[in-house]
């Protein structure tokens, strides 16, 4: 079915977002750095990043590019404080970055619902636009009304709020996104924190990826550890950490998050984890004690790990204007096509390895996309249909090597 067509996007904004996204590349790159001093914080280290606290516990986050054992991580060292498996299967869904396709996933999530084929996950992830997704389908399948109408209502351009190129080259980004911390307070409210603590309780997990901008960093979040907390700190955190999560660097303000190293404190950086990881869905997220098929004493399915990537795959061939920001625009959405291709590889790579079955669904090539930060209603809507289309159908899934 061809796409529907849409209205076009506002008249600066593609030109505006594709210089967003070049000024996201320029800034990981910089962020090469072991140790920076930014805006007058403190500087500090990756040992003294990696050994700090955060709210006064060190249990909030971890490092999985410096951390070896993330079951222990996440607490699940003693194989009883494992979930059950009341379909006999552990499932992991990892939510990708891609703005406003995001809304393909939200579709897909509610289409799975509807055909009876959406699994109680008990690991869900999220990067950027799929850590918005992710705490929601986490607490429980009757989030979804509110997934649609976040995706679908026009909500994402009223939070970003008008471009203005003049603050950017003096502040922190083009956007100024002073809605989006009334946002999240409408969104993760108490209940919501609550439903995600008693979630963590029975052993499932809720892990949110940001990027520590200082140190370029991947940085994935115990939501449900957190939420555990039960404190309004701890509500605060958890919105921080979402709104950390959403921040693309040069796009949207960054989020700064305390932490401390026995008696030194700092304030981080923190961004959209897109930087540098475009999901996260580790095969180290599924404990060994799965590893000979069995668990609380009986036999299990094999683990599976559904990856939905709010993105092509690949991209169709389109004439580029030969002008600074459209093609630096082209250049960056392909190097980070290019960066999601090489990490889908190497998932799908790692978790045949390790015995783990995997599904990825992405966006057809066919469709007709938009830029990163346009997120037009119509398009978002179209986009949400497809892939509620594509579950229903049975045509979302795809396994093995990609073609």
């Amino acid at each position: 079915m061809a796409p529907a067509r849409t209205r076009p996007a506002p008249p600066l904004r593609p030109a505006l977002a594709a210089l967003a996204r070049a000024l996201l590349l320029a800034l990981a790159a910089a962020g090469l750095a072991a140790c920076v001093t930014t805006g007058g914080r403190q500087t500090y280290s990756l040992s003294q990043l990696t050994a700090s606290e955060v709210a006064g516990h060190d249990d909030l986050r971890f490092f999985p590019r410096r951390q070896t054992d993330i079951v222990a991580a996440l607490d699940w060292a003693d194989p009883a404080a494992l979930p059950d498996l009341p379909d006999g299967r552990f499932d992991v869904l990892a939510l990708s970055s891609g703005g406003p396709d995001g809304s393909y996933g939200a579709g897909a999530l509610k289409g799975l619902a509807q055909a009876g084929a959406l699994p109680r996950y008990e690991v869900v992830t999220g990067v950027s636009t799929g850590a918005l997704i992710a705490p929601l389908i986490f607490a429980g399948a009757h989030h979804l009304p509110l997934i649609e109408k976040m995706y679908t209502d026009g909500s994402f351009a009223r939070l970003v709020g008008p471009p203005n190129l003049f603050t950017a080259l003096g502040g922190a980004s083009i956007y100024p996104g002073t809605e989006i911390p009334g946002f999240m307070a409408q969104i993760v409210d108490d209940r919501l924190l609550r439903e995600v603590a008693a979630e963590h309780a029975r052993g499932r997990r809720l892990l949110v990826a940001t990027a520590n901008l200082d140190a370029n960093e991947l940085v994935v979040w115990n939501m449900g550890r957190i939420a555990a907390l039960g404190t309004p700190q701890a509500l605060e955190l958890f919105r921080a950490v979402l709104r950390a999560a959403i921040a693309v660097p040069g796009a949207l303000p960054p989020v700064e998050i305390a932490s401390a190293n026995g008696e030194e404190a700092f304030r981080e950086l923190h961004g959209d984890a897109g930087v540098v990881a475009y999901f996260y869905g580790d095969e180290r997220l599924v404990p060994a004690a799965l590893a000979g098929r069995r668990h609380g004493g009986r036999r299990v399915a094999r683990p599976r790990l559904d990856v939905i990537l709010h993105n092509q795959i690949e991209a169709p061939a389109r004439p580029v204007e030969a002008t600074t920001i459209k093609l630096a625009g082209s250049s960056v959405a392909n190097l980070a096509r290019t960066a999601m291709q090489l990490l889908l590889d190497d998932t799908i790579r790692r978790t045949a390895e390790a015995g783990i079955d995997m599904r990825y669904a992405f966006v057809p090539t066919d469709w007709r996309t938009v830029t990163t930060l346009d997120f037009d209603a119509a398009y978002m809507r179209a986009t949400f249909d497809l892939g509620h289309r594509h579950a229903l159908d049975g045509a979302l899934w795809h396994s093995g090597p990609r073609r």
